[in-house]
């Protein structure tokens, strides 16, 4: 409905009101410039007051509900404040634990390379390299530069350090020398330097007394003995902010007691230099807005500082429209220095999206406020003018008759159980499924529970119970029932409405299940292998028996543990990395062999797992099987060692022992057997054993047949012995005595040859001598003729 005025449209709404209040004529609201025309209504002013004196209810109680809600919205703003500052208060302390367990590290590589130098003052430059290449400190300290070793040596003995290190193969080291030069009787060059590259090299030679805030620090270090920081600093080229941490070094012998003694016995230090942002983890900078490192405490000369000073400061680019931030401070302790960690960030940034403003609170407030205020209006007088309002035009009850149709109908046709009872409990209405089911024909059922008691009691809100009936074919049936409480708009109890879901299958279904679950965990508890499932952390949340009853172990105990909580296994650290970067990178793994300890006593197992993901795709962790492989590794470990005790046996033999596979080919010799044929071990092994073992006949210097092939073939009828001549690789004989078995398994069949043979050349020569001397007649004796 449109009217117009000067030309110019303005929007109309009409609405019906009371007939006897309005004289039975509807009544218009008139928009016009944001304000209400009234003029429509023919209203006088004594009837708009008594209009406004019958609102005054409504009115004030909106006002109360929107006082209410600004309290309210007041509270929340602030309790969403404190609570962003305990999170924040949290994560500052994770970041300073993080930065002095970094720190930690560091100092724990520089103490083991100082304890190194002080076992061997003489330590070259190759066994220092060799030391931090072990430690592997690229890898494991975050903002590791660079590694150094400087000597004090007095001024007179400079000439001999610079040509030492000159006559070094490293090319480094062919143009050291020291700088800068000065003219002090007692210098301390850097002399050893790891890693050397382009951007280290400028340090080698450096003289680190020539430098202020080093010196200090390093005079601090060699009187007292310990570790000591040395103030930040900032090269022009370089944009990153970097420290040194300090470690003197003395002359083997027990740690010096006392100042003379230490200045004494001074040799060095060991000096390490890292950026300090590189020790800070960027995953978690970007949960702030703002983070800064300040050195609060210059202790060069056990003074604090006079101001701080900035040393490092990130801004996450976001931040600037997050609004008013809240800050933390924590305090990092270094050797020797100290520097505070300020952090600071939005409260958005740790409260959950939706939760950090006030407009839910106001939009629940306004919202309830007007519920109530009409509410409360309705039991006000006023509300008579809202009770007898018109039911609708003929369309309007058209359009209700329709949807009531189409409710009644959906009920009627669905599968399910539809009853609806009124306030006494008595059913008013049960659908064809309904009926049918509790056969509802007979009178005695009208005020009597269908499924549950639940049905007749006045329920607050709706409740969803599990339900069994047996039906008229004598089939007990599970129904998954839903009670919902009828109520007036004056929140009246007017009924209740019962809808029951057929759930026989599924219960069917989970009895199956949890029968198949039972049977599987019954074999897994006979067998030996177990299963396991970890989550994203890698933490252990559900553990099978398995050998872990045999050994006494309650699996609940390792819950919530990481697999490399329970210890290394018998695995070194690299391999715990690889294993890491496996889990890393969500990857399946198999056979992973780790050894435990279970009582005392060593507990192997074999694990295999791989990813799992839930039923969005998402990684949610790893599932696997584990094996009790104890028993096979302590048989290994026993025919290991029986196997060492033979081989010691043969290699202690006189003879010489070569023993061959099924096909003829050498497996073993031992060294009497390799130096009579003149072979080595990796050249004779998988050759032939005519090959490496060549004898001849001793009178027709013929070669003779292989004993070891006819041994091999199954020779029922070999010669107990059997006297040749052994060809050595180099042209050398020796007359040898053979013998040659077969190898067989408890079946008896024919694994491989032994030949056993002795080398009787002396013996020969000897027996002959002996022969020849006893032929010879007599001295003085004179012939017979």
């Amino acid at each position: 409905m449109r009217l117009q005025k000067t030309g110019k449209p303005f929007p109309v709404f009409c609405f019906p009101w009371k007939a006897n209040y309005w004289k039975n004529k509807p009544g218009c609201f008139i928009l016009k410039g944001g304000l209400i025309n009234w003029r429509s209504m023919q209203l006088s002013r004594t009837k708009l007051g008594k209009l406004f004196r019958r609102l005054r209810i409504l009115l004030l109680t909106l006002l109360t509900g929107l006082a209410i809600t600004a309290l309210l919205a007041s509270w929340h703003g602030k309790h969403t404040r404190q609570q962003a500052e305990a999170r924040l208060e949290q994560n500052a302390e994770i970041t300073a634990l993080q930065i002095e367990s970094r720190l930690a590290a560091q100092i724990e590589a520089l103490r083991g390379l100082q304890s190194a130098f002080m076992a061997s003052p003489d330590m070259d430059r190759h066994t220092f390299r060799d030391i931090i290449e072990n430690q592997n400190l690229l890898a494991r300290l975050p903002g590791f530069v660079v590694i150094a070793f400087s000597r004090q040596i007095p001024r007179d003995k400079i000439d001999r350090l610079v040509a030492k290190n000159r006559e070094s193969f490293d090319p480094a080291y062919r143009d050291y020398k020291i700088t800068p030069l000065t003219g002090q009787e007692l210098l301390q060059p850097v002399d050893f330097l790891y890693p050397v590259n382009a951007s280290t090299r400028t340090y080698l030679g450096l003289d680190l007394l020539s430098r202020e805030g080093t010196v200090q620090a390093i005079g601090r270090a060699r009187d007292e003995g310990r570790g000591i920081a040395s103030p930040l600093a900032r090269s022009g080229a370089e944009t990153s902010t970097s420290f040194a941490l300090h470690y003197p070094v003395y002359t083997a012998g027990q740690n010096p007691q006392n100042l003379a003694e230490r200045k004494a016995r001074y040799l060095g230090a060991i000096s390490a230099l890292y950026r300090v942002e590189h020790m800070l983890d960027q995953a978690q900078l970007n949960r702030f807005d703002t983070l800064r490192l300040f050195d609060t405490d210059q202790t060069m000369n056990g003074t604090p500082a006079r101001s701080e000073i900035l040393i490092h400061e990130t801004k996450n680019p976001d931040g600037a429209q997050q609004g008013q931030t809240v800050c933390n401070n924590r305090i990092i302790n270094l050797p020797g220095r100290q520097w505070r960690l300020e952090i600071c960030a939005a409260p958005s940034r740790f409260i959950p999206a939706g939760q950090h403003g006030n407009w839910p609170v106001w939009a629940a407030g306004i919202g309830l406020s007007l519920l109530y205020a009409f509410f409360m209006a309705s039991r006000s007088p006023i509300g008579r003018i809202y009770g007898n309002t018109n039911l609708g035009t003929p369309s309007e009850l058209r359009r209700e008759e329709e949807r009531r149709h189409k409710l009644e109908t959906l009920a009627n046709e669905t599968p399910d159980i539809f009853v609806v009872r009124d306030a006494q409990g008595g059913i008013e209405y049960a659908n064809p499924a309904a009926r049918k089911e509790f056969m509802l024909d007979a009178a005695e059922h009208g005020m009597q529970p269908l499924l549950t008691t639940a049905e007749l009691a006045e329920l607050a809100e709706p409740l969803v119970v599990p339900c069994q009936h047996l039906a008229p074919s004598g089939e007990t049936r599970h129904f998954e029932a839903t009670i919902v409480p009828i109520r007036s708009p004056f929140g009246c109890n007017t009924g209740s409405a019962l809808l029951a879901r057929d759930i026989s299958h599924h219960v069917e279904q989970a009895a199956m299940l949890d029968l198949a679950r039972t049977r599987l965990s019954e074999m897994l508890e006979l067998s030996g292998d177990w299963l396991w499932e970890q989550d994203t952390e890698a933490r252990f949340t559900y553990l099978s028996g398995g050998p872990f009853k045999l050994h006494d172990i309650n699996p609940v105990h390792q819950i919530t543990r990481s697999r490399w909580e329970m210890g290394l296994g018998d695995l070194n650290e690299k391999q715990w990395e690889l294993h890491r970067k496996t889990i890393e990178d969500r990857e399946p793994y198999s056979d992973l062999v780790v050894t435990l300890k279970a009582n005392g006593e060593p507990l192997v197992i074999q694990l295999s797992g791989k990813p799992i993901q839930d039923k969005d795709g998402v990684f949610a962790g790893y599932r696997g099987v584990g094996r009790d492989i104890s028993a096979i590794r302590h048989a290994q470990d026993a025919l290991h060692a029986e196997k060492l005790k033979l081989m010691a046996m043969l290699e202690s033999l006189s003879d010489g022992v070569i023993t061959t596979d099924l096909s003829g080919r050498v497996e073993y010799m031992n060294p009497v057997a390799l130096s009579l044929t003149g072979h080595e071990i990796e050249e004779a092994s998988g050759q032939g054993v005519e090959s490496v073992f060549q004898v001849i006949d001793n009178e027709t210097r013929l070669p003779l047949p292989s004993l070891s092939r006819q041994a091999l073939q199954g020779g029922a009828r070999l010669p107990p012995h059997r006297n040749a001549i052994l060809l050595n690789r180099f042209g050398l004989t020796f007359c040898i005595q053979e013998a040659v078995t077969s190898i067989r398994n408890e079946k008896g069949e024919i694994l491989g040859s032994v030949i056993v043979f002795r080398d009787l050349s002396d013996w020969l020569a000897l027996s002959a001598k002996m022969e020849k001397t006893a032929q010879r007649p007599p001295s003085g004796s004179q012939p017979t003729e």
